[in-house]
């Protein structure tokens, strides 16, 4: 990697880059050489491949901000540069057609470090929000943000992007792409070729589920460090929270219970409420999986049930 074009911070911020193999909100990635786009355009020659879809793990370098001779600065973009355009992706299909894409700032791409509000509106941060415990639950670094009960974790010191892709031509095999820069540095680290029902970023609003545990198995709330549950996990989405289910009296139980009676916890079965891409899957201990569809079909077995809003 041709490190030259790269400003001194995001040269020193290199060592933190991810790389290797990994998932970024559910998606394969392999990060093995990225490719610096800034100065000569960069023609490369992919596996062939037909995709729905394409998934780009990207980056931009800082934007320094120049003020004018009346000590302005027009147009005021932010030093995130908002709509600047930073690079051009063609993609290169095996009948020499080409589309071309324009990669602008904060919305295909966002800096690898930016502050508080320099989001983007079409790609998203490698590292997908996840949920908090309580702090009396499970302490956490930030007791604040505790009390919120989720992480956006947006902000560490590197970031890289996701920008998805719909491919308009999925019956033509793409073999390469050319990387033009236009205005500064763009770090192009993997892209992710497949197919989704729809956009692969984009998650459904809240559902609920009923997770029933097998016989001598407790329930494990603890949340690893990237917000996760050891015994049930989603790829395309986020378990929001998992937590064991309230029994209370019915029918002529509840009739004759009596004022401000606790309920009941169960020790088996779990209310589990998730947000998910319809194509998604839930994961669990032993390595089986579950598509989201058949759960909210009613079709997952008595392990998973859907329950109604």
């Amino acid at each position: 990697m041709d490190s030259a074009v790269l400003s001194n911070e995001m040269r020193d911020a290199l060592p933190l880059a991810p790389s290797g193999e990994g998932t970024a909100w559910g998606i394969p990635f392999r990060i093995e050489k990225p490719i610096v786009v800034g100065g000569d355009v960069v023609e490369l020659t992919v596996e062939p491949t037909r995709a729905e879809w394409l998934v780009f793990l990207h980056t931009s370098d800082l934007r320094p901000m120049s003020w004018n001779a009346d000590g302005f600065i027009s147009p005021m973009r932010g030093e995130g540069h908002l709509n600047e355009q930073a690079a051009t992706y063609v993609v290169i299909y095996d009948d020499g057609s080409e589309e071309r894409l324009a990669v602008r700032r904060r919305h295909q791409i966002g800096a690898y470090t930016r502050s508080w509000g320099e989001n983007s509106f079409e790609s998203v941060t490698d590292h997908k929000p996840h949920p908090l415990r309580a702090h009396h639950e499970q302490t956490h670094p930030f007791w604040g943000y505790s009390q919120f009960r989720l992480w956006a974790a947006d902000d560490r010191p590197w970031v890289n992007w996701l920008w998805a892709w719909k491919n308009p031509h999925p019956e033509r095999t793409i073999v390469g792409l050319r990387l033009e820069p236009a205005e500064g540095t763009v770090l192009l680290s993997a892209v992710s070729a497949g197919s989704a029902s729809e956009q692969p970023l984009r998650w459904r609003s809240r559902r609920k589920a009923l997770l029933t545990l097998p016989e001598g198995t407790a329930f494990d709330p603890t949340l690893d460090e990237d917000g996760l549950l050891a015994q049930l996990k989603l790829d395309l989405g986020q378990v929001i929270s998992a937590r064991r289910r309230l029994l209370y009296p019915e029918g002529d139980e509840w009739a004759a219970s009596y004022n401000n009676k606790l309920p009941d916890i169960s020790e088996r079965e779990i209310i589990v409420e998730y947000t998910a891409h319809p194509d998604a899957l839930f994961h669990f201990a032993d390595g089986t999986t579950v598509p989201v569809a058949e759960v909210e079909a009613g079709q997952a077995g008595e392990t998973l049930r859907p329950v109604a809003p």
